[in-house]
């Protein structure tokens, strides 16, 4: 190895080793925990305005606190100095390119190792159980040296790595050198997995809200068969989550894009159009009532409704269209949901109706601050409560006009499908456990796994399965398999709600038979 290389090599080893266990925990406790079938599936779109009918919020009012901050392979950001370093490790000699990707390995390992969550309590992967087989894979690994003298190769390493902890969520995200950029396709807005008992087709986890897809009727659930003419039995394989497009290898068919699916026994044809998506927040005046459709929850979605719920003439009713929203990041999230508890924004509900703080707090009642939005544990065992307090936009931010009246109390309601997962999921609890909100429709996805994505030395990301979301009434969200989703009626996986309601396929706000139940006094 030549001088270059060993320097590399020790540089890499000392800027990229994994953190202690405990210390990363509280890192991503305060981080932004990114919620799989979120970016990392569906690519963001264009930020939409405020609508016109909302009061304008003042900057700080949406400021992240600095303690919540964007996950760091999220963020724009300049090269940082182990993805500098890296390239110049492959721009030099055979030993120091070998040396670089090791490296990489090296993390991708050790991350693994030390955070990765099992939500079956070990029998899928514990890197502490099973120290002696992950130890072996690492030397197995290092003792092909042709393994490493390319970045595909070791992304092929860290690959079989990942598939080693069955973790369906987990990805690889390469070094935004690496991506490439293509046409936007309605593929795209498709999530899907392969099914393992579907002979061969590829199972729907998720339908990006507004997009050709959504139109189309096509559900979560479906099992796609083919695709503008081909079988997709023969694709790659798609053992974890992935957009529809890369199932196919990244091809996409000229729009419209045909589809044949499986539903319930009958076989479905489909068309998806070329049409953009809605935006990520839309809302829709019904007289005395909002209607308020939330795709997912990115940054600029607690702003959003902030706004909404700031506007000059307040509905008596919101309805929030959580259907299909497959998730987002956590932190706005909750962020989202701490508005509905805070006397700036909204009339919190009394205390009767909210859930107990994991501590009893000294002296008497719990504030609102208090209040439990969700749970979290992690692969070390750590159990973790989330409090309003914790996700206040703002709390110096006074109230609109000056206002020093309480803000008017509204009826707030929640649709939700087979398609709302992950962070909606959390969102959906935080205000129903604490008499924020009535859920109505169907079961939710059951998806209450955190996700956390990693910097790698290339200037990637590994993206792991960190921790479980609890509800804040300390309830799990149960998970719901492949084969729950293409037999809701025997599901007991995700977020019950509290009326039932089917109106598939979805329509616009005045024509949708939930979002007419919603407006009513039945719920």
């Amino acid at each position: 190895m030549s001088k270059l290389a060993l320097l590399l090599r020790l540089a890499f080893l000392q800027s990229a080793a994994p953190l202690d266990a405990s210390v990363a925990m509280k890192a991503v406790r305060r981080r932004a925990a990114t919620c799989a079938l979120a970016a990392p599936l569906f690519a963001p779109l264009a930020a939409a305005a405020v609508p016109p009918t909302a009061a304008a919020v003042p900057p700080t009012a949406a400021a992240v606190p600095p303690t919540v901050v964007a996950s760091p392979a999220r963020a724009a950001s300049p090269m940082s100095a182990q993805a500098a370093l890296y390239r110049e490790a492959m721009a030099g000699d055979a030993a120091a390119r070998v040396a670089a990707n090791e490296a990489v390995y090296e993390q991708a390992w050790g991350t693994i190792s030390t955070m990765a969550y099992d939500p079956t309590g070990g029998l899928r992967f514990d890197g502490r159980a099973r120290a002696a087989e992950w130890v072996a894979r690492k030397r197995a690994a290092f003792a092909k040296p042709t393994t490493f003298e390319t970045p595909a190769g070791t992304r092929v390493a860290v690959g079989e790595l990942l598939e080693a902890i069955d973790d369906r969520w987990a990805a690889l995200e390469p070094a935004p050198a690496e991506r490439v950029a293509r046409p936007r396709s309605p593929l795209d807005d498709v999530a899907v997995a392969r099914a393992a008992d579907a002979g061969g087709g590829l199972e729907v986890v998720a339908v990006r809200p507004g997009s050709a897809a959504e139109r189309a009727d096509l559900r979560v659930g479906d099992v796609v068969r083919s695709v503008a003419g081909r079988s997709v039995a023969r694709g790659p394989a798609v053992s974890r989550a992935a957009p529809l497009r890369d199932a196919l290898g990244g091809a996409a068919p000229p729009a419209p894009a045909a589809l044949v699916v499986d539903r319930g026994g009958a076989r479905l044809r489909l068309s998806l159009d070329a049409a953009a998506p809605a935006p990520d927040v839309s809302t829709v005046d019904l007289g005395d009532a909002r209607y308020l459709r939330v795709a997912s929850f990115d940054r600029d979605t607690p702003r959003k409704i902030a706004a909404l719920l700031l506007e000059r003439e307040p509905k008596a009713r919101l309805v929030l269209d959580l259907r299909n929203n497959p998730g987002g990041t956590l932190q706005y999230a909750m962020q989202s949901a701490a508005l509905f508890f805070d006397e700036a924004y909204a009339s919190p509900p009394p205390a009767s109706a909210r859930a107990k703080p994991f501590q009893a707090p000294r002296g008497g009642a719990a504030d609102v601050g208090r209040t439990p939005l969700c749970f979290t544990v992690n692969s070390r065992g750590e159990y973790t409560d989330h409090d309003v307090d914790e996700y206040r936009t703002d709390p110096r931010y006074p109230r609109a006009g000056g206002e020093t009246s309480p803000r008017a109390k509204r009826d707030v309601v929640l649709l939700v499908n087979r398609g709302t997962a992950s962070a909606a999921e959390a969102f959906a609890a935080a205000l129903r456990d604490n008499g924020a909100a009535t859920v109505l429709g169907e079961r939710t996805f059951g998806k209450s796994l955190v996700q956390h994505a990693f910097p790698l030395p290339d200037g990637g990301a590994l993206r792991l399965t960190v921790a479980e979301l609890l509800s804040p009434r300390q309830q799990h969200l149960p998970p719901t398999t492949l084969a729950d989703l293409r037999d809701p009626a025997a599901s007991r996986g995700g977020l019950a709600p509290d009326a039932l309601c089917d109106a598939a396929p979805l329509r616009p706000p005045r024509e949708d038979a939930c979002t007419a139940r919603a407006l009513g006094d039945g719920i």
